[in-house]
């Protein structure tokens, strides 16, 4: 009873700390870019996407704590967990399939130099982040209210 509970309040505590921060940081990436093309340098867009590489690392730690709380609570096959599951693994896909590579990428570009005179509209790769930003938020919500209401 007592490791559920420890269990618990660390899902719910990693999920906030880290679901927040990587909202956040995804979502700003329009932002350091155009700091980048306004002559603010580099170093916005490239914490922005070490810290989105490094808080989808630790969704993992998320997923995993959620894991191993339903295991304790006997692993039921309640609709809204196998949906939380499965769209847990979708956020996944998400960020190491689009997000990631699509910041690696930018940053490499601003490294190089090549997008000095651009408007953000013109880069490649922006505009897929931020739709891929925005979908990750709204899955996020949906599995928030699966948890919260957890339907039969």
């Amino acid at each position: 009873m007592i490791v559920e509970k420890i269990v618990l309040i660390l899902h719910i505590f990693f999920a906030i700390i880290v679901m927040g921060a990587l909202a956040l940081s995804t979502s700003l990436l329009n932002r350091a870019l155009r700091m980048y093309l306004d002559g603010d340098g580099s170093s916005a867009l490239k914490l922005l996407a070490r810290n989105v590489r490094v808080y989808s690392a630790m969704v993992v730690v998320v997923i995993t704590l959620g894991l191993v709380l339903w295991s304790l609570n006997g692993a039921p096959f309640d609709a809204w967990v196998l949906i939380s599951i499965a769209v847990m693994i979708g956020v996944v896909a998400i960020l190491f399939g689009i997000i990631i590579p699509n910041h690696d990428r930018l940053v490499a570009a601003v490294d190089s130099g090549d997008y000095d005179a651009m408007s953000i509209a013109e880069i490649p790769g922006v505009s897929a982040a931020g739709r891929a930003s925005v979908v990750v938020n709204l899955l996020w919500l949906g599995v928030l209210v699966l948890m919260v209401v957890k339907p039969a």
